[in-house]
């Protein structure tokens, strides 16, 4: 059962990340340490989404994000994430 669970949670995250990823303004994967960098981004109202998978389910981050002329970091973990099962 749980690989059956863990086959739709990246099943899941793949469907969303290819059609939100097609109207994307900027986008990236993460590196084996969980980081992810992306420079040069233009001031202005964002929203942010973002998905993993687990061997138990899947998270998924949807949050507004305000970035001004300073550089801004996230942290996207468990506490601030729309769901995670």
């Amino acid at each position: 059962m749980g690989s059956l669970k863990s086959e739709l949670a990246q099943s899941l995250c793949s469907a969303g990340s290819s059609t939100i990823g097609a109207a994307a303004a900027y986008q990236g994967t993460t590196g084996f340490d969980g980081k992810l960098d992306i420079a040069d981004v233009i001031a202005g109202h964002y929203h942010l989404f973002g998905t993993t998978t687990t061997r138990a389910g899947m998270i998924v981050w949807s949050m507004p994000v305000e970035i001004g002329p300073t550089k801004k970091t996230l942290i996207l973990d468990t506490e601030n994430a729309f769901a995670a099962h």
